[in-house]
């Protein structure tokens, strides 16, 4: 594989960059943050340092929110730590983001940020999916993603590079069923992951068979909808049937 290719090596490193993240003070609650993220709203981008949320800007959803402390990047709140609060249990109504946030915020500087591959080794090294850009005086510009990287490569890029079996993973965290939804909460937060597939016994073959996924972003969306999830079975909710 030719990874001096300036197609792939270098695709449109501006375009990976989120620059208009969601962002909130520290003294938010819990419960409006999560809301925020189920309803992003793309305000001006944060080099006009517009932080105004318009009803009539576009809306979409958002997997993390930089926490701003006057204009100072103080902390990173993502969908895994809801999934990670959620397993613990934790009373949302009672809790800030100041409360659960991450911090120090792992970040890179613009001027370091050469290709992909600088960005992919940060993930890894420190298991982390959003990395926040700054500029000189630290000042976040945009956030980094596997999303938004995935909607800078080209797409002759991605095909070209490996074929599925070689890049997939092979141990695949699953549960039954049955298992209730807080149970499947707490097997991504031990387990790490962002999504349980759910099976079922094939009796014939004596195989599990894939039925459904659940993934952080439904638990976000099962804590806006104030369900109770220790009661709940994943395949009440589970997405289905999974391609």
């Amino acid at each position: 594989m030719d990874f001096s290719q300036p197609t792939f090596a270098h695709p449109d490193l501006d375009a990976a960059i989120d620059k208009h993240p969601l962002i909130a003070a520290p003294d938010t609650s819990l419960i409006k943050a999560i809301a925020l993220m189920g309803n992003k709203r793309m305000s001006c981008g944060l080099e006009t340092q517009n932080l105004e949320l318009d009803s009539s800007d576009s809306i979409s959803s958002s997997s993390c929110i930089l926490v701003l402390d006057q204009d100072n990047l103080i902390g990173i709140f993502t969908e895994r730590d809801i999934v990670k609060l959620t397993a613990q249990e934790r009373p949302f109504a009672d809790l800030t983001l100041a409360d659960v946030m991450t911090q120090p915020v792992i970040t890179l500087e613009e001027k370091n940020f050469p290709d992909i591959f600088a960005v992919l080794f940060l993930f890894r090294r420190y298991q982390i999916r959003h990395l926040p850009i700054v500029d000189a005086q630290a000042n976040p510009i945009g956030v980094v993603s596997p999303e938004t990287i995935r909607q800078a490569m080209k797409p002759a890029n991605l095909l070209k590079l490996r074929r599925v079996g070689e890049v997939m993973s092979k141990s695949i965290v699953h549960t039954s069923l049955d298992t209730s939804v807080l149970d499947v909460a707490r097997l991504m937060t031990q387990e790490r992951v962002s999504c349980i597939i759910l099976t079922q016994l094939d009796i014939e073959e004596n195989i599990l068979i894939p039925a459904g996924i659940i993934t952080e972003r439904d638990i976000l969306q099962f804590k806006l909808l104030e369900l109770k999830l220790d009661d709940l079975e994943a395949s009440q909710v589970m997405s289905t049937p999974l391609f």
